[in-house]
């Protein structure tokens, strides 16, 4: 009995240390693709064009994600559209950064 007490043990030790790992490769990744930070942010020329690409986007775990908030920052002469998201599989939370410089520069019709 204290033999399959200590296995068990152990393998929920290994599953959490494995859960762990995976999760923080999943948010290096995340980090470091497309709109993962300010200086990999997605340029938009439209704001309709957020809406699509969030629309269209996976976790990297395959599921799809849901838009918790959203809001703005700047950086320089630089302003981004943030977008906190969770992943309904994984659960796993997010950013994604929006390029809004395009925009901000567009001219105005009068």
């Amino acid at each position: 009995m204290g033999a399959a007490i200590t296995i068990a043990l152990v393998l929920a030790l290994v599953f959490s240390a494995w859960r762990f790992f995976v999760r923080a490769r999943l948010r290096r990744s995340q980090q470091t693709a497309s709109g993962g930070s300010q200086a990999t942010a997605i340029e938009v020329d439209r704001y309709d064009e957020i809406d699509a690409e969030l629309a269209s986007r996976r976790c990297l775990c395959g599921g799809k994600l849901r838009t918790l908030g959203e809001g703005t920052a700047e950086q320089g002469e630089r302003s981004f559209r943030v977008v906190r998201t969770e992943c309904e599989r994984c659960e796993e939370l997010g950013w994604v950064y929006f390029d809004l410089s395009a925009i901000e520069q567009a001219p105005t019709l009068h």
